[in-house]
């Protein structure tokens, strides 16, 4: 009787352990695929094999490395040597990603010199970074609509 008890508890306990587990594993998964837009949800389901004839979905087997910048691509069939395997890889975590804001007219506006609150239309740059020495830049344009 001991012995069909101490099993019950062990079997209670490691079951517990795996389902803490497999909730953390859930929360992380779930928090990546909220980070994905829909069209790169998708693309995760293309397979291809660059300059190979294995393939399924739209990405086909021509232009991967735009395929992969875009975030079209799930998986590489029959890529071989080290080099070409971590190009591929750096390609998609360090190209694929960008960043979307909107900037509004109000935003863009200002007091010019005769006090009045405007915004000028023109070519502006934006700087984002984590720090002076981390900068990314973007250019945009701005007119006013008549």
């Amino acid at each position: 009787m001991f012995r069909r008890i101490l099993i019950g508890i062990l079997l209670f306990i490691s079951i517990q352990g795996f389902a803490q587990k497999e909730d953390r594993m859930n929360h992380f998964i779930n928090g990546l695929m909220s980070k994905m837009t829909l069209d790169e949800k998708v693309g995760q389901l293309n397979l291809i094999a660059p300059g190979g004839e294995i393939q399924t979905g739209e990405a086909g087997s021509s232009n991967v490395e735009a395929k992969i910048k875009e975030g079209k691509v799930g998986a590489l069939f029959a890529v071989t040597g080290v080099e070409r395997i971590r190009h591929f890889q750096e390609m998609a975590v360090k190209e694929s990603r960008s960043i979307h804001f909107t900037i509004t007219e109000e935003e863009l506006k200002f007091f010019n010199s005769n006090l009045q609150w405007i915004a000028e239309h023109g070519d502006f740059k934006v700087f984002i970074g984590t720090d002076s020495e981390n900068v990314k830049e973007a250019k945009f344009s701005f007119s006013i609509a008549a």
